[in-house]
């Protein structure tokens, strides 16, 4: 049960979403993670903390909760759902959508990362809004290997009114990180336009620069740089011992 080191590995995890693409004016456009469509969701329940001591075998799971009341882990069984692969495993988020706030888990999750280890699979989804990356906002889900559920945690923020049509590009948003990193032979930066999720849960539109410097890896490092005003806002090391 590790919910502190969770942020850091979430962290890490988001940096490596980078994917673009160009339209016929050379312009960036994003590039839309695919979602699902499922068919059963006016069947699906919205448990309450009530019924998940019922999937346990009437024994309370341990659950943790953030400020806002909203619950961020579950260590037990959270649905009788069958997880068999990454799409399971957001169709799975239904049952706890509620007690999560989670709005609607089909257009706010897509399926980063599926690792088998020690008899149990781990899902890593993570959380996108109007097709853009929610930067650091990931849940995890963990089954056994007969795909119950064990355990879900993570991080996930209600989002509405964003607007993505910001004053800066990702040209100038990397003329900002330039100033931040040492340019020159063997460097690289690549860019994505995200939300960047603030410490006080408050949103921003920001340009992750991500710079690699292949003479000097300890300096690798991504940068976030504010989409309306062109500022620093973080940056976060890639070196990782």
């Amino acid at each position: 049960m590790v919910i502190d080191g969770l942020v850091l590995i979430i962290l890490i995890v988001g940096i490596s979403l980078f994917i673009y693409n160009k339209n016929s004016t050379g312009e960036e456009q994003k590039k839309r993670y695919t979602t699902y469509d499922f068919n059963d969701l006016e069947n699906i329940k919205s448990y309450d903390i009530d019924y998940l001591k019922i999937l346990n075998d009437n024994k309370n799971p341990t659950i943790y909760y953030n400020e806002d009341g909203s619950v961020k882990a579950i260590y037990g069984k959270y649905t009788d759902m069958t997880i068999n692969n990454g799409k399971d495993a957001i169709h799975s988020l239904y049952n706890i959508k509620d007690l999560m706030g989670i709005s609607d888990p089909a257009k706010e999750f897509i399926v980063d990362k599926e690792t088998k280890q020690e008899g149990q699979v781990i899902y890593r989804l993570q959380q996108i809004h109007n097709g853009y990356l929610v930067y650091s906002n990931q849940i995890i889900v963990t089954v056994n290997e007969k795909g119950q559920a064990t355990s879900i945690s993570g991080k996930y923020t209600p989002l509405s009114n964003i607007s993505f049509n910001n004053k800066i590009n990702k040209k100038e948003g990397i003329k900002v990180a330039k100033k931040y990193s040492s340019s020159g032979i063997g460097t690289k930066y690549q860019g994505e336009k995200v939300v960047y999720i603030q410490r006080d849960n408050s949103a921003k539109v920001a340009w992750m620069i991500r710079y690699t410097n292949i003479r000097n890896t300890t300096k690798d490092k991504v940068m976030f740089i504010d989409a309306e005003n062109g500022k620093l806002i973080s940056e976060v090391p890639l070196a990782v011992n």
